[in-house]
């Protein structure tokens, strides 16, 4: 567990731990581990000891009866040496298409020509975020990494909306919130404040 880690973390990585040489693990989770700081020491125990086979992103694709706020991936991770990953992006969701996506995941070689499903290399770069876009877009991501300094390292520091699961519990009025004053922290500043500030 790191960071703000989900329980599916450390359930990944105890399942990664007890698959057999050549085994493969396949899960259907949320895709946020792949990308947020706190799935970074998951994401680097993949890219030391396993292969991250397939990846299918499910964003925006009506998989389930009932329309859900959570960001869906399939991922295929297998003890063995690292490799290309196979990659599609939003499939569509009958039988015909799913069909065809199985077998193409699957195949021994996949031909250039297919557009339901493409190969990329070198997916898992360490604790890095997983970028699952297009090779010129990579390229370009780690050019611009090589040339400048992280956000962090120029003193920015970034983070992400609150998220309390029980807002109007911890949300209020800073002036009238029945908290000891000194446990009490700003949310957001007054809007007319930020434009005597600029």
């Amino acid at each position: 567990m790191y960071d703000r880690a989900d329980i599916y973390i450390p359930f990944i990585e105890r399942s990664l731990l007890v698959l057999s040489d050549e085994g493969s693990l396949g899960f259907i989770c949320v895709d946020r581990w792949m990308k947020n700081r706190y799935g970074g020491p998951l994401r680097n125990l993949i890219a030391e000891r396993f292969h991250l086979k397939v990846y299918v992103d499910m964003v925006d694709t009506q998989a389930f009866y009932s329309d859900v706020t959570a960001y869906p991936a399939i991922t295929i991770i297998g003890r063995e040496a690292s490799g290309v990953t196979r990659l599609a992006h939003r499939p569509s969701i009958d039988r015909a298409t799913l069909t065809t996506l199985a077998g193409l995941l699957r195949a021994p070689t996949l031909s250039k020509e297919v557009g339901l499903v493409r190969e990329l290399a070198q997916v898992a770069n360490g604790a890095e975020p997983w970028l699952l876009e297009s090779p010129d877009q990579m390229a370009l991501i780690r050019r611009l990494e090589g040339c400048f300094p992280t956000l962090e390292d120029v003193g920015c520091k970034i983070g992400i909306a609150v998220a309390t699961g029980a807002d109007k519990a911890f949300i209020g009025d800073f002036a009238t919130l029945d908290v000891e004053s000194d446990r009490k922290l700003p949310l957001y500043a007054n809007e007319s404040k930020i434009h005597r500030e600029h």
